[in-house]
């Protein structure tokens, strides 16, 4: 088992370095790109990423997810790689971590859309009996 500094350092020069990064949470293999290292209010180490490959316990892939660095149950393998960026509605932000340690450049942060991909872009169909002219 990995102490916490370890994670922590692996963690921080993967996201300095925009690596991916390999481990297991659940029993489950995950391949993320780490975007923001820190804590909550109570203390809890988190890394916030996007998850690019591996399995998921609830959630399609690829997508966000939040990691709590004390539920990683393996070793952290950091892979040089293509980095994943993800993606972000404007405006939105993450409500995850509060206090950041670590965070990739935003020049190669998550992408900004102005709608999301999920979002309905067709104008609704309208349930209403037409009228007759």
């Amino acid at each position: 088992m990995v102490d916490l500094n370890t994670k922590i350092l692996i963690l921080r020069d993967a996201i300095y370095g925009r690596h991916a990064v390999r481990f297991s949470v659940s029993s489950l293999g995950r391949s993320l790109c780490p975007h923001a290292l820190g804590t909550t209010r109570r203390g809890v180490w988190r890394v916030l990423g996007w998850q690019f490959d591996g399995e998921s316990d609830g959630g399609a892939i690829p997508d966000w997810r939040c990691f709590d660095l004390g539920d990683i149950a393996s070793e952290i393998e950091s892979s040089v790689g293509p980095w994943h960026r993800g993606w972000r509605v404007r405006g939105a932000q993450q409500t995850w971590i509060e206090f950041i340690y670590a965070e990739v450049d935003p020049a190669f942060g998550a992408q900004i859309r102005d709608t999301s991909l999920l979002r309905i872009r067709a104008p609704a169909l309208s349930l209403e009996v037409p009228k007759k002219r």
